[in-house]
Formats: C-alpha cells, structure tokens, sequence
C-alpha cells in the first residue's frame, strides 16, 4: 500500500512523456523542486489534463513508486490560474519566475522561502481581482524582488549586494513599496552574480 502525500505545489515545466503520459516538475513547500509522472495526462479523456500546465498553482496528492519515483494521483488547479494567466503581462510574469525556479534549483532540495515568496506574489496578483482594490503593482518590480531574495536563499548573493531586511523580511506589499529605490542596485547585483556562477 503506497502512502498519499497531499501538497500544494507550482507547476515549473510540463514535459511530454511517450504517446500517453506528462512528466511535471512542481515546486512544493515540503518535498522543494520535484518531478512527478501524471500517466495518461496528454488524453483527452483525462479528468486531470486541463489543471496539468505549466505555471499553474495546484493541489497534488502523490505517491512514491518502487523505484522512488513520484506519480501523481490527484491533481486539481487554483480557480485563479485562468484569470491571471489571461492577461499576457502576468502570465509572461509568472512563467519568468516559474522558469528561474527551474533553472536554478536542485531537484528535491527542500527551500520553503522560494516557495513562500512565490505564493505571495500570487496571492498579491490575485487581489488585483477581488474587492481589495490593490493598486497595480510594478511587475517587473516584483520579478526583480523574487529573482534577488532567492539567489541569496540559494547562496548566490551575498548580504553586502542589497540591505539584507529586503532579503530577509517576509515578502508583502509593503516590502515591494519599499524595494523599489533599491530596483537598480538589485538587478545590478543578480546580473553580477549570474555573471561570476556562469549561470
């Protein structure tokens, strides 16, 4: 009998696999970056095709095979994912943070502040949508705040590149306001360490 493990996750790449199947890479909070087998996920007859792409935030219940390989066998998306991914400037947003995400980490290395700081931002999207009235937030602004906070979480920024309560604080409308004087010196410091990492 395989244990069930129910997460909610960030679907990085979508990866087809034989006539039938999709490979997802997912970025949890418990388990980090993982790559999981959603069999039959290109039918059509697939009850859990249309919640398997890329960018989307899901709720995924897994197991672990034999071989240690995860397999998805529940999967069902956040009724936001339309919406934002809608809009072209947002979803070109988040498929860049979806994509560092994947570039840069290593499969199954558990770091909860990436995924925490991911959902904020999505949980900060998602208000422009409700009864909030949130103000536009600068997108490139936010790119530029998640793409600094996790190459310093990842140890490819150091704490002398940018004042470290922007790295370390708890990411909320609050610390993008706050963030933007720092906005020239942040993308000067992770071109630089994308620079010296050869990354």
């Amino acid at each position: 009998m395989h244990e069930h493990y129910h997460t909610k996750g960030f679907i990085v790449r979508r990866l087809v696999v034989g006539e039938k199947d999709v490979l997802l890479s997912i970025l949890t909070k418990e388990f980090g970056l993982i790559q999981a087998r959603l069999k039959s996920g290109r039918l059509l007859s697939s009850k859990l095709r249309s919640h398997a792409q890329t960018t989307y935030l899901v709720n995924v219940s897994l197991i672990k095979t034999r071989n240690e390989a995860w397999q998805i066998v529940g999967l069902e998306s956040d009724p936001f994912n339309l919406k934002l991914t809608s809009e072209p400037l947002v979803f070109d947003l988040i498929f860049n943070l979806t994509s560092f995400v994947f570039r840069m980490m290593a499969r199954e290395q558990k770091e909860e502040t990436i995924f925490i700081d991911l959902l904020t931002i999505y949980e900060l999207l998602t208000k422009r949508y409700s009864n909030l009235n949130i103000h536009l937030i600068d997108l490139r602004l936010v790119e530029a705040i998640f793409v600094a906070r996790s190459l310093f979480t990842l140890g490819y920024l150091a704490q002398t590149d940018l004042e470290v309560s922007l790295l370390q604080s708890k990411l909320d409308e609050q610390l993008v306001l706050d963030f933007k004087p720092y906005e020239r010196q942040a993308i000067s410091a992770i071109n630089q360490a994308f620079a010296v990492s050869g990354l």
